[in-house]
């Protein structure tokens, strides 16, 4: 009896190791990973282009976008998982994905971080019958960095740093999800 009990104790902790390990896999050029509540894939274009999608687990839906129109590709890429995070590599970019908390970061081949995740949420609301999510994401600036772009916004601004921009499009509001950070 004392050896069955051991024999499935044990059986379940190698099984509940396994499954801790799966947080995250590799794909063809990039991962996918389930942090908190949240899918986040990494897709490589290039070995200098990234893209990160994220969204509430369970809820699949088809990336569309308007504006990458290549397909992502077979970029060769190196992953190593030390406490809670795991840095993927590729030739020319390094993305750190905090296992704990979903936050990303970007770093140049040299090591020197290009930008900084501090945070994203998704609040889930009813859009006019329809189910959707209020979506969050902030980012580390430095001190004096400036920030330009995301559209047409009439708030006599150049730079949108240090401005809370709801992004609703409007018949004056006309948003463009890119922005240029300056130094």
């Amino acid at each position: 009896m004392v050896k069955r009990i051991f024999t499935l104790l044990t059986v379940s902790l190698l099984f509940g190791k396994i499954m801790m390990a799966q947080a995250w896999q590799q794909t063809p050029g990039g991962i996918k990973a389930s942090v908190g509540g949240v899918d986040i894939t990494f897709q490589f274009y290039a070995s200098s282009t990234v893209r990160i999608i994220k969204h509430p687990a369970g809820n699949s839906f088809d990336k569309k976008s308007l504006s990458v129109i290549r397909n992502p590709q077979n970029v060769v890429v190196k992953t190593n998982e030390s406490g809670d995070f795991l840095s993927v590599k590729s030739q020319n970019i390094l993305v750190v994905l905090n296992l704990k908390t979903g936050e990303v970061s970007f770093s140049d081949k040299a090591g020197k971080l290009l930008l900084g995740e501090t945070g994203s949420s998704f609040s889930p609301f009813n859009d006019i019958g329809n189910a959707t999510y209020s979506v969050k994401q902030s980012f580390t600036l430095d001190k004096d960095e400036a920030i330009y772009g995301l559209g047409i916004l009439q708030n006599g601004k150049m730079s949108q740093r240090n401005q809370e921009v709801r992004m609703v499009q409007n018949n004056t509001w006309d948003f463009v999800t890119f922005f240029q950070s300056v130094k």
